[in-house]
């Protein structure tokens, strides 16, 4: 069974603190021409075409067996669209988008060092932010920047942006709110039950098993994309036995993203891997698993359980 979830002890996201990050490991394809939207519905796994200009939503990229290459966040600019990722990412998989635009009007640029990205959290923040919206996946374009609303436990925002902007807002919002590294805003993403896909897992899943659909990231009533038929079938003929979980994992061993699960029925052989994770201030981590449902109440992180881990599951903010 989920347990309630710990309270956070650290002052970087408690609830009554408002903090703020720079997401230097994200970067951010740009999809523009009179063909992008097109182009784009017939690659992801979301609805494209439905996306309104006040809309964010994520979305996936898979292989044709239907395994995730990445998850983006879609944010629209105009008539062109963003594509937020982890930059570890960003240059295989547009040189891999490159190859299937063809004859289309649609050009793919890497924005990375010219579009910056920092987030927001905790009461207080609207003050530092230009407009903020009024609910979760929407945005507001204002000026050079683009502020989207995220999900989680707390208010908070991404702000996209050119670099020079973003670091006279960060230097304005620093007289309000504490600087905090990335890794609090894994963390916040990781309670809110929203996947990532990393170098060390791509390819490694189909979308459902990441609970992207749970979250709005996939469409079964748009038409075809890369990989669609899996995804489908995966949905409709109900055979799905991985799901993504959200954990707490007491160890003084180091966790990974990538690295297996067991249990203790497995004979040896990996039921599940670490999604996310990010250092509790519990102590431990804090992270995204997929994992087989018939195992999620019995994991260790060895085979042989050798390595003491005290692995919890905590609730999602959504239903599974």
């Amino acid at each position: 069974m989920a347990r309630p979830d710990p309270l956070h002890k650290t002052a970087a996201i408690m609830p009554d603190t408002a903090a703020i990050s720079t997401l230097d490991s994200l970067g951010i394809i740009r999809v523009s021409g009179t063909d992008a939207r097109t182009f784009l519905q017939g690659q992801l796994t979301s609805d494209i075409q439905q996306l309104r200009p006040d809309q964010t939503q994520l979305s996936g990229y898979c292989t044709p067996k239907g395994r995730l290459l990445a998850i983006f966040r879609v944010i629209p600019d105009g008539d062109a669209v963003l594509l937020m990722l982890p930059r570890e990412l960003l240059t295989n998989i547009r040189k891999r988008l490159q190859l299937y635009v063809l004859r289309a009007n649609v050009q793919l640029q890497d924005m990375s060092d010219t579009l910056g990205i920092c987030e927001l959290a905790g009461p207080g923040i609207e003050p530092c932010v230009p407009v903020m919206p009024d609910t979760d996946n929407t945005i507001v374009p204002t000026g050079e920047l683009i502020v989207s609303r995220l999900p989680g436990d707390r208010l908070r925002c991404c702000i996209t942006g050119p670099i020079a902007a973003l670091d006279e807002l960060r230097a304005q919002a620093g007289q309000h709110m504490i600087s905090v590294s990335p890794e609090a805003w894994r963390l916040l993403d990781i309670r809110a039950g929203l996947p990532t896909i990393y170098a060390a897992t791509s390819e490694a899943f189909v979308p459902q098993m990441t609970n992207l659909h749970q979250v709005g990231g996939v469409s079964f009533k748009k038409g075809c994309y890369t990989g669609q038929e899996v995804v489908a079938r995966m949905h409709y003929l109900g055979k799905q036995k991985k799901q993504l979980y959200r954990l707490h994992i007491t160890t003084d061993a180091p966790v990974q993203v990538g690295q297996p699960l067991y249990a203790p029925d497995s004979r040896g052989q990996a039921i599940g891997t670490i999604a996310d994770q990010a250092l509790s201030p519990d102590g431990g981590y804090a992270a995204l698993a997929v994992c087989q449902t018939s195992s999620i109440d019995q994991l260790s992180l060895t085979p042989d359980g050798a390595t003491s881990a005290d692995i919890h599951r905590l609730s999602l903010p959504y239903q599974t």
